[in-house]
């Protein structure tokens, strides 16, 4: 298997854009980078801004313009493991483009699965708990799921990146603000709390491939325990937080114990658990009767 430097003094230029495609996405390929292919597309596309149409109009790539290298210094990046979401600066979430950098974890369609169980009823004022890139507060308003949005972070940085993205999709009513929920009080109430906590184990951390642990923030994946302690600390400020008859929906790992977190909510009669669009359970609502 090619080094990174030994592949890219194979190329010779100048080349066909296809047949760069080919060779760069074959390289990825084979060091397990599988949607390589249309990455380096998605990648040349916004260099040269144009769309999938005027793409057709490239023809040839050359050592001599500068593009060319930075489409290079792209593939070594995406080669030594860094996400691509990190790299285009752009993730998906619920059909919109939100900003990232590796300041916050990378907005993943498992958490869509949140919006779809609250959208369709309109709330007065919700709580995202670890707002992160901000995509589920803003999510919240977009969709008119909430009128209003307190969305709270232990980061700084992160909250930045969602302050950005509250800008670029043109949010409204949503304040962000800074608190470590597992040692600080709310004083608000609130009709939904929302959250897609650091719900790896410790053990589990350990597992994740490279691409996972190496270069999102560790403090939005694991809590360094068994992967229930925020939903402890959910079950005992609820009551506080939560009206009369609101709800809370929070994401769950895939390796979650469904009778754990039964026990963890015991003081909540109304627990519900929600499967994703590949069958598995990766949400949990808990109503405050």
């Amino acid at each position: 298997m090619l080094d990174f430097e030994n592949f890219k003094n194979s190329i010779e230029t100048p080349i066909s854009v296809k047949k760069f495609i080919k060779k760069t996405s074959s390289f990825l390929i084979d060091n397990n980078i599988s949607n390589a292919k249309n990455e380096i597309r998605w990648y040349l596309e916004k260099l040269y801004n144009c769309n999938s149409v005027n793409f057709q109009k490239l023809k040839k790539l050359d050592k001599t313009e500068n593009n060319y290298h930075k489409t290079l210094s792209f593939v070594k990046k995406r080669f030594s493991g860094i996400p691509f979401q990190y790299l285009m600066n752009n993730a998906s979430f619920y059909g919109r483009e939100f900003f990232v950098s590796n300041k916050v974890l990378i907005p993943r369609p498992e958490t869509e699965l949140i919006v779809d169980i609250l959208k369709g009823k309109k709330y007065s004022r919700l709580l995202d708990i670890g707002t992160g890139s901000g995509c589920l507060a803003i999510t919240a308003i977009l969709e008119n799921i909430a009128s209003f949005v307190d969305a709270v972070e232990i980061s700084n940085d992160a909250i930045k990146v969602a302050k950005k993205n509250y800008q670029l999709l043109k949010a409204r009513n949503i304040n962000f603000f800074k608190t470590d929920i597992l040692k600080e009080s709310l004083s608000y109430k609130y009709d939904v709390i929302v959250s897609n906590p650091p719900y790896i184990s410790k053990k589990e951390y350990n597992l994740l491939s490279s691409e996972v642990k190496d270069y999102e923030p560790y403090n939005a994946l694991t809590d360094f325990d068994d992967g229930y302690t925020f939903y402890r600390r959910y079950s005992k400020i609820m009551k506080e937080l939560l009206n009369a008859g609101g709800i809370a929906v929070f994401e769950v790992s895939h390796f979650f114990s469904k009778e754990k977190i039964t026990e963890i909510f015991k003081d909540f009669s109304s627990i519900s658990f929600h499967k994703d669009l590949n069958n598995d359970l990766r949400a949990v609502s808990i109503i405050n009767e």
